[in-house]
């Protein structure tokens, strides 16, 4: 993986132990728009985060709920919800 994968990775994390996390499932619209607010650098192509999030899943850092919630950055389409995994 690259530079920029594995420090929105550690982004990931650190948002999962944050209060803005909270335990409750969330899309990874609110991880990567929280991560950008705490500094981490937009890719050059916002697709870049299917590969965090496939990583994340296969790493057992974050898995599926389930269900869906609507992504604002999207038009309101339904996108995966994700818990923390441990």
């Amino acid at each position: 993986t690259n530079e920029w994968t594995q420090s929105a990775l550690h982004y990931l994390r650190w948002f999962l132990r944050s209060r803005a996390y909270g335990g409750f499932p969330f899309i990874v619209e609110e991880a990567r728009l929280w991560a950008y607010h705490k500094g981490l650098e937009a890719p050059k192509d916002e697709r870049h985060w299917g590969t965090v999030t496939r990583i994340a899943i296969a790493d057992k850092i974050i898995m599926a709920t389930g269900k869906f919630a609507a992504a604002k950055s999207s038009h309101n389409s339904p996108k995966r919800l994700y818990r923390r995994a441990s």
